[in-house]
């Protein structure tokens, strides 16, 4: 049963402000990492499963965007807050889109909302959908390493999952049925992230430059 937080957090208004308030410096942190691997590998056609109202749209370097999220009232904003970019309620287990449409396919904070069949099915659509040497690329905070940071804990368990594994399940996890290239963890107030990188291919990130 959702409480009141979880319904308010699940508005365009309540998600935002969350965002402003006690996540901006952990989403920044995510998707400064989110773009230092979308450079990295020269991405121009990107996909941000679970984009929700798009708050961080801003800071991801393509031109070319495309966001999915199964909440009505997210894709309503996020669609009049970038009317230049492409929006859809879908499911990430279903994704309607031709196979080799995008060169990476991108997920933050989704993770831990999915059973684990949900989540296989979900990067197989993914992967499905990106290009021969495209991957997928997935964030999702942790709770603190550090264990005195009480703050991080309390902020974390606000919006735990009701599918939440620890890092290291969601690695064995991934390698048993994908091409895991990457598995780091990043520490940023008030808690922790790990990056996850899957790949058709092997080594995405030792990419050349186009000629």
């Amino acid at each position: 049963m959702k409480t009141n937080a979880h319904q308010f957090l699940e508005t365009s208004f309540g998600y935002d402000l969350s965002q402003r308030v006690l996540a901006y410096f952990l989403s920044k942190k995510s998707v400064k990492e989110l773009s230092k691997r979308l450079k990295k590998v020269f991405a121009k056609n990107v996909l941000d499963i679970g984009c929700a109202t798009a708050f961080y749209r801003d800071d991801i370097p393509v031109k070319n965007f495309t966001g999915i999220d199964i909440s009505n009232d997210f894709i309503k904003t996020a669609k009049k807050r970038f009317p230049g970019d492409k929006f859809f309620v879908m499911d990430s287990a279903n994704l309607t889109f031709p196979k080799d449409t995008f060169d990476t396919v991108i997920s933050k904070g989704v993770l831990h909302h999915l059973p684990e069949k949900k989540l296989i099915k979900s990067i197989k659509e993914s992967l499905r959908v990106t290009r021969r040497k495209g991957h997928v690329i997935i964030l999702d905070a942790i709770q603190p390493i550090d264990s005195w940071n009480i703050f991080g804990k309390f902020l974390r368990n606000l919006d735990q999952g009701h599918n939440i594994l620890h890092s290291s399940d969601y690695k064995s996890l991934l390698k048993k049925h994908f091409i895991l290239d990457e598995f780091k963890i990043y520490s940023s107030f008030p808690y922790d992230i790990c990056i996850y990188t899957i790949s058709k291919s092997k080594n995405p990130f030792s990419t050349s430059k186009p000629q």
